[in-house]
């Protein structure tokens, strides 16, 4: 099992070797090119985050006991950052679960024991995890997207 605990930041130096999981990008990114191994230099346009934005000029893979971050890419601007995309973690079957206060990476054999303790499913299509609150609590149409999306994939 592999933990991210949210925690705050106050050195920067710490923040280097510090990973935060986001469930809100579309891919993992880095601003640490020395973590990258494989790295490979390509120029990919800009990536807005955080009201900021940078330059994608290059990918790698960010090599841990379990798993292996792969296709992440390098923005220099991210620097001491790294965003650990919560879809490409699942795109390696890996299960995940956000509580209060981290968010566990699961193996990928980890079973479900009690399918009873599920008490919201909700499925991925076209990179986003989507659910119809109506479906819940019919009062009013209203459709929540819990997952950002590009600007082509957000134009409903």
């Amino acid at each position: 099992i592999f933990v991210v605990v949210q925690d705050k930041i106050s050195n920067l130096d710490i923040a280097k070797d510090t990973g935060i999981a986001d469930s809100g990008c579309s891919r993992c990114m880095s601003g640490n090119k020395d973590k990258l191994d494989d790295f490979v230099d390509f120029d990919c346009g800009p990536v807005i985050f955080g009201g900021s934005n940078g330059m994608i000029i290059g990918k790698g893979t960010i090599k841990t006991k379990n798993p292996d971050f792969e296709n992440v890419i390098y923005v220099p601007e991210l620097e001491p950052f790294n965003l650990i995309s919560i879809s490409q973690v699942c795109d390696q079957s890996h299960r995940v679960l956000f509580t209060g206060n981290e968010c566990l990476v699961l193996s990928k054999d980890f079973p479900l024991l009690d399918l009873s303790m599920v008490i919201l499913s909700i499925p991925r299509t076209q990179n986003l995890y989507t659910f119809s609150l109506e479906a819940l609590a019919p009062q009013a149409p209203i459709t929540c997207l819990l997952a950002k999306a590009s600007q082509d994939e957000s134009n409903l």
